[in-house]
């Protein structure tokens, strides 16, 4: 089977599985968005990867594999219907490489192995080949250093990726990118334990799309009839006073969501902060997204089906324990109970 031929199935298998998948709940109002990425990595994305390590994979099947990911998950897991919208801060929220960063690594950890094969294998005589593959990441390894332990590997494999995120930061239309944390992680507003118009709201302005004010859209929130842009929503809440944020800072909301915090503080200073800058932020994503509505938002959040349990606050004020103060990042996370978000 060709690189076409096998890309086209692999993607045609891949989005069949999505749409089963949709069915069950992997959606915006379904899964958790964490839970979706851990379905996506662990069942969804090898499907697509499926012989990938050992095709020469070209830039327009490399560019076929972008789309169905950016399509197909992507725009499905946060309710986009835009199909030319940028999928670059709905990736970074939730840590997923690209596909191109993928299929390098797939590829550099297939070589990696063929350097372990006793040398009466017929692989190991083309070794001299395998040298001369220009792989991304299988150049930025020390050739005199093969075979690389898994060590190696994943050092290289990480400079890799945050060399590829810094790239996307400092590139053109990265407005939004560079307003996220300048870190490889799970943003914490997808897991962080909070109601689920909460979240919604926080990933809907770390996206853009809140306030969505069209170009005929006036702020209803002052008398000078203004254009309701993010700027504008900023200057009319007076949000750098409201959120105790320096006024040179010039998207406070950004600000104090990029200082989350990804695990249980011991600092009682931290949790005072906390306790004081939630509720007013939680106060103030609501009325913006009132300004956002023709007629008003009469939504209690206090309805929401979710148990308080979950709730930001209760979760700084539960005691630190080695296994449930970490990030999804570094630690088995319970996704069970957060399904329901």
């Amino acid at each position: 089977m060709g690189t076409q031929l096998l890309i086209e199935h692999n993607t045609r298998k891949a989005t069949s599985t999505l749409n089963c998948l949709n069915a069950l709940g992997l959606g915006p109002t379904g899964f958790t968005r964490l839970l979706a990425t851990r379905i996506y990595a662990q069942f969804i994305r090898p499907q697509m990867e499926y012989g990938l390590a050992i095709q020469k994979t070209q830039q327009k099947y490399t560019k076929l594999l972008e789309n169905t990911q950016s399509s197909s998950y992507f725009r499905r897991i946060y309710g986009s219907n835009n199909q030319r919208a940028s999928t670059k801060v709905m990736q970074h929220l939730i840590n997923i490489p690209s596909m191109k960063i993928r299929v390098s690594i797939l590829q550099a950890k297939f070589l990696n192995r063929t350097r372990w094969l006793p040398e009466d294998t017929l692989l190991s005589n083309l070794l001299p080949i395998i040298d001369t593959i220009s792989t991304t990441l299988w150049k930025s390894l020390p050739p005199q250093m093969a075979p690389y332990d898994n060590k190696q590997v994943k050092a290289a494999t990480k400079q890799l990726l945050n060399l590829e995120f810094q790239e996307t930061r400092n590139g053109p239309k990265s407005k939004l990118v560079a307003a996220c944390r300048p870190y490889l992680l799970i943003d914490p507003i997808v897991w962080l334990p909070m109601k689920y118009s909460q979240r919604n709201r926080l990933i809907r302005w770390r996206l853009g799309w809140m306030p969505n004010g069209g170009t005929s859209a006036i702020c209803r929130s002052c008398n000078d009839n203004q254009h309701l842009s993010r700027n504008h929503v900023i200057s009319c809440f007076n949000v750098q006073t409201l959120l105790n944020i320096p006024y040179v800072v010039p998207d406070p909301i950004s600000f104090v969501l990029n200082s989350l915090p990804t695990k249980r503080s011991t600092s009682d200073s931290k949790e005072r902060y906390w306790k004081y800058i939630w509720p007013r932020l939680t106060r103030l994503m609501k009325e913006i997204d009132r300004l956002c509505h023709d007629d008003d938002l009469r939504e209690n959040d206090s309805e929401q089906p979710l148990s308080i349990k979950n709730d930001f606050i209760m979760w700084i004020d539960q005691p630190n324990t080695d296994s449930a103060h970490r990030s999804p990042s570094t630690s088995q996370y319970n996704l069970t109970q957060h399904s329901s978000d």
